[in-house]
């Protein structure tokens, strides 16, 4: 497939599926790479992604396909993970509502079909989890929906490690704050102790490594506002300035709800949408280009692509949208409301696929 990170991929499915059959259990060395140095990419890589690749190449698909297949599937399980999560707090509209745009946003088809990006793609199924465990109190949900990303994905972990903290805050009760906390961390903890095996010799070791692709400076790889509204549909790749050749578009349905979800927020008891909302308009001062001082400070240690945060912004917009419907007068009108944006998101997917 002609991704933008397909070689790479492709090339670690292979070592990781070497190592296993040499006997390495977690798989750390990739013998063959680099004209057959060799590398220590899968001690240093996420390793979930690899696991199911693997997992379908033992049953008899090629690597390629093992590929394809974890992409597909992955996204496919995000949309029904999200589907689950809202229809306990919101209901059937609401949650297909919310589903649709998870699964139709811009952003999720620029990460599967021009970028090719296994992890990231991976990774929009556990915060979906992570809402569920929450809902519910399930401890088993919330460590998968943890453990889940740190295995996939360093960047959406730190992004949702911030964002479920903030959450769990603002719906903390009064004198309920060290409760709250103690429910947060104890599956958190337990997922990171979990990871260990792969986040361990990450953290300690990758500053003895050097990479620098082309391509790679941080501070020359912001969007414009007008890219995020509208970029056309590209399988370039991001380069310095506004000339980039893919879309960091986030959609017209989810930008609405946003502006409506702002309005909205101001209403006494809609401390939710709120949150939703600041989030999202944190996110989008991290993508632009207003966010460099912080970027020249810490952030570019942490992200190396600011509009990867498009991710956050495609969560909660998808949560926003659940909300939006479930607080229409009537189930007639949230079913009508729900058959237009599904038609909407649809066309629009359709017309990037053209």
């Amino acid at each position: 497939p002609m991704f933008h990170d397909v070689n790479p991929h492709i090339s670690r499915a292979i070592a990781y599926h070497t190592a296993l059959t040499d006997g390495q259990l977690p798989p750390m060395w990739a013998k063959e790479v680099l004209g057959g140095i060799g590398s220590p990419v899968l001690m240093l890589n996420y390793q979930l992604p690899y696991m199911l690749n693997e997992l379908w190449h033992r049953l008899g698909a090629t690597i390629f396909d093992s590929y394809k297949l974890t992409l597909a599937i992955s996204y496919i399980l995000s949309g029904v993970f999200m589907y689950m999560a809202l229809r306990k707090k919101y209901g059937y509209p609401a949650a297909w509502a919310g589903a649709i745009l998870y699964s139709l946003a811009p952003y999720r088809f620029v990460d599967i079909y021009v970028r090719g990006a296994l992890g990231e793609s991976i990774s929009f199924m556990f915060p979906p989890l992570l809402i569920i465990g929450v809902t519910t109190g399930s401890l088993p949900i919330t460590i998968l929906g943890w453990a889940g990303l740190f295995l996939t994905h360093p960047v959406a972990s730190a992004a949702f490690s911030a964002f479920f903290l903030f959450y769990t805050l603002i719906n903390t009760q009064k004198g309920q704050l060290t409760k709250s906390l103690k429910k947060f961390f104890l599956p958190y903890i337990i997922a990171i102790a979990i990871s260990m095996f792969n986040l361990m010799p990450t953290l300690a070791l990758t500053k003895y490594t050097y990479y620098s692709p082309s391509l790679s400076d941080t501070l020359l790889m912001f969007p414009s506002l007008s890219q995020l509204i509208h970029s056309p549909w590209g399988y370039g790749v991001s380069l310095p300035g506004p000339a980039d050749g893919m879309s960091f578009e986030i959609g017209m349905i989810p930008l609405i709800l946003l502006v409506a979800a702002i309005f909205l927020s101001f209403k006494k008891g809609q401390k939710e949408l709120r949150f939703l909302s600041a989030s999202c308009i944190v996110a989008l001062i991290f993508i632009l280009p207003i966010s460099m001082p912080l970027y020249k400070l810490f952030l570019g240690n942490i992200i190396d692509f600011p509009w990867r945060l498009l991710l956050c912004i495609v969560f909660a917009t998808a949560w926003i949208g659940a909300i939006i419907v479930e607080s229409l007068s009537s189930y007639k009108v949230r079913k009508v409301t729900v058959v237009i944006i599904t038609l909407i998101m649809a066309w629009q997917a359709n017309s990037m696929a053209h």
